[in-house]
């Protein structure tokens, strides 16, 4: 009986596991190019590293192996064209089960031991379509930083990333892990090495907003927690949780989702009826959301089962 018990609780806890993987995006982030002179592949490795890591970090996404992509690599380097994405890197994308690819070029590099200037373009792909469906480009400026740099605030996270996503910063880790040993001290660095990672950790929130802007995320609207005196709705309860990457405090807009009929074809029309703002995470699932400005009764919404959806909002 306590076998049989056992073996059942692990299969409620594999479910959800399950459950959870499944309501995540899955990507592949295709490796950073550049033929710009002095960008070395060390330091691309270590951008495709940074690109990698907000992903990973929001808990929203499942990161396909980097490693595989060492064909599609070999392809764009060829190509010599930062927009090169072809028939062959969409079926690999598809091989891999991702339903996203995110690639990056960098596109102009200086670096001359103070100050290190870099040009990033990031596009994400359609695998479904095979069309580039967003696009952007980033830059920054890095330097005057005379003093040593300390790994520890630019890659300490990559030992992590490197660990949970196989294939990638494998080298990158090595050096954070042994920067970490040392104190955080760079021996042996060079300055245009000391120079690229300043330009690239200032250059990490611009990364993290891309990832923000074009993947806001999703969650269910369960039920009013909590009413005003006159019965409107003051407390959420949200079906998204720290599994997700919610945290206290993230704001979010409230959608009504509205079937229509448009020449005969259902169509979805999506309309903000509220906005709000995480007032405490309960769990991994769960979240209560505090609304704060209201344009339609979202009470009256729900009592009515119309479907209801929180959505992450990015502001600067």
């Amino acid at each position: 009986m306590k076998h049989i018990l056992i073996a059942l609780l692990l299969a409620i806890h594999s479910i959800c596991a399950h459950c959870q993987e499944d309501n995540k995006t899955i990507v592949g982030i295709v490796p950073v190019t550049g033929t710009v002179p002095g960008l070395s592949r060390d330091f691309l490795e270590e951008v495709t590293l940074r690109l990698t890591q907000s992903f990973v970090e929001t808990h929203r996404f499942i990161v396909v192996d980097r490693s595989k992509f060492s064909l599609v690599d070999k392809e764009r380097n060829l190509q010599k064209s930062e927009s090169f994405i072809d028939g062959k890197v969409v079926e690999q994308g598809k091989s891999l089960g991702a339903q996203y690819l995110i690639s990056g070029d960098v596109t102009h590099y200086t670096n001359d031991g103070q100050v290190c200037k870099m040009t990033i373009s990031l596009s994400v792909l359609d695998v479904t379509t095979g069309h580039t469906i967003k696009s952007d480009v980033i830059d920054t400026k890095g330097g005057n930083h005379g003093k040593t740099v300390k790994r520890a605030g630019i890659l300490g996270g990559a030992l992590a990333v490197g660990s949970l996503v196989p294939g990638v910063g494998a080298v990158a880790g090595v050096a954070a892990g042994a920067a970490a040993a040392s104190g955080g001290r760079d021996y042996g660095v060079s300055a245009h090495e000391k120079a690229f990672k300043k330009s690239l950790n200032d250059i990490y929130p611009q990364i993290q907003v891309f990832v923000s802007e074009n993947f806001p995320a999703t969650f269910a609207v369960v039920s009013v927690e909590k009413t005003t005196k006159s019965g409107k709705a003051a407390m959420l309860l949200v079906a998204g949780g720290r599994s997700m990457g919610v945290e206290e405090g993230q704001k979010m807009k409230l959608i009504v989702l509205q079937t229509l009929v448009v020449n005969g074809e259902n169509m979805t029309r999506k309309k903000q009826i509220a906005t709000g703002k995480v007032k405490k995470v309960d769990d991994d699932n769960f979240c209560t959301v505090a609304i704060t400005d209201e344009t339609e009764d979202v009470a009256a919404a729900i009592s009515a089962h119309q479907k209801i959806e929180a959505t992450t909002i990015y502001e600067d």
